[in-house]
């Protein structure tokens, strides 16, 4: 059905700003190169279109190789005899750059950075293409929140590093670059300063291998750091201070990290504040498999954790046995330990972990999830209980 009159012929209607500016906002919810290119055709629209695109079109722009070398050409040209008044580079928030490499350079990168350096908000650092020289840009950095330098690692001392990290007073997330040790030799602790604000980080690699290191390295992280995201070392259970600040934690498993004698109530000792765990099902299985440890009882009266999210093992079965690694599916009644955890009212595990072959097995599991939802508040029933997902489902938690 058509509405209004066909056959009108006066003056062109024009939509007012305002709506072309919701409709724009709607356009650039996808975060896709779909999504840019749609924005960059509705920027050929009109004046009014184009003054409502043009801000959402550079806002996040996705960079690739076929579309790098145009993209720093009109935002940092080599010679600019004259600035541009329309000031693209003061719309742009959030630059992905880690799906290039050899697309940029060092100097290319520093000026990238260094020309976006007031509105930027989110940065990922490009492969190979960033180095000290983009150090002081940076640091220059007034508005970054989040800071993902986990493309690469990098020949940068940790002292330049981390002096430019700690100027970003408005710093909430870091990821670390791939490789990265703290050691006192490298860099005194005294010395080593985090972002003021910082409230997440995530490491790729071992931040240390010895206890003495890590218990430096939790000397020096601010008390408003929060959620933590590293792989696993037996090393770590030696430390002698404890991470009371620490309320969500996700490890990843690590090959050959000692002799993997830790379990989750050892985890749970060394960060007590925890309300949040996440970890890889090996851990699980030697926590069940295995007789309870001191830390059991403790965990059993005070710790806080709430949720236990328990991934895939990402190893093949080829690899576990090579190792020696016991691979041996628990059962559900060996899972009756972790609800000691007083305040627990949530565990999710994959389907993989363990099976129900006895007879019972499937009237114990649903009695034991009543029991853990009993324990949430009445507003969290509905997520509270034991979980039972697909390990495709659960590597992407």
């Amino acid at each position: 059905m058509k509405i209004g009159d066909p056959t009108y012929r006066g003056a062109q209607v024009h939509l007012p700003l305002e709506v072309a500016t919701l409709i724009m906002a709607y356009v650039a919810s996808g975060h896709d190169p779909d999504t840019q290119t749609s924005l960059w055709a509705c920027c050929l629209v009109s004046k009014t279109w184009y003054a409502a695109s043009v801000p959402h079109l550079y806002n996040r722009p996705f960079l690739s190789s076929w579309n790098f070398d145009l993209f720093t050409r009109t935002i940092c040209p080599a010679a600019q005899p004259r600035r541009s008044r329309v000031g693209l580079e003061n719309m742009i928030k959030h630059l992905d750059m880690s799906r290039l490499a050899y697309e940029s350079t060092n100097s290319l990168t520093a000026r990238l950075i260094n020309r976006i350096k007031s509105s930027l908000e989110s940065f990922a650092t490009p492969a190979v293409t960033f180095s000290v020289s983009s150090l002081a840009s940076l640091s220059k950095c007034v508005n970054l929140r989040h800071l993902d330098m986990s493309a690469d690692s990098y020949s940068i001392q940790l002292r330049d590093l981390f002096d430019a990290i700690a100027k970003l007073k408005r710093l909430t997330s870091l990821s670390l670059p791939r490789g990265i040790k703290f050691r006192a030799e490298y860099l005194p602790w005294e010395n080593l300063k985090w972002p003021e604000k910082l409230t997440r980080l995530h490491a790729t690699d071992l931040m240390c291998s010895r206890s003495m290191d890590w218990d430096m390295l939790f000397e020096s992280w601010p008390r408003t750091l929060k959620t933590l995201t590293f792989p696993m070392s037996d090393v770590l259970l030696h430390c002698q201070k404890r991470v009371d600040h620490v309320q969500r934690l996700e490890l990843t498993d690590s090959r050959g990290s000692g002799d993997d004698s830790y379990n989750l109530f050892d985890i749970l000792q060394v960060f007590p504040s925890l309300q949040e765990l996440i970890v890889p099902a090996d851990v699980a299985r030697r926590t069940l498999n295995e007789l309870p440890v001191e830390a059991e009882g403790t965990a059993a009266t005070t710790a806080p954790l709430e949720i236990l999210r328990i991934t895939p093992t990402p190893y093949p079965k080829w690899y576990l046995h090579s190792q020696g690694r016991v691979h041996v599916e628990p059962d559900f009644e060996a899972f009756r330990r972790l609800a000691v955890l007083p305040r627990l009212r949530r565990l999710e595990m994959p389907k993989s972990l363990t099976t129900c072959n006895r007879d019972g097995d499937e009237t114990w599991f649903e009695e034991l999830s009543r029991r853990i939802e009993k324990r949430a508040d009445q507003d969290q029933r509905s997520s509270s209980g034991i979980f039972l997902v697909d390990d495709l489902e659960a590597t992407e938690i």
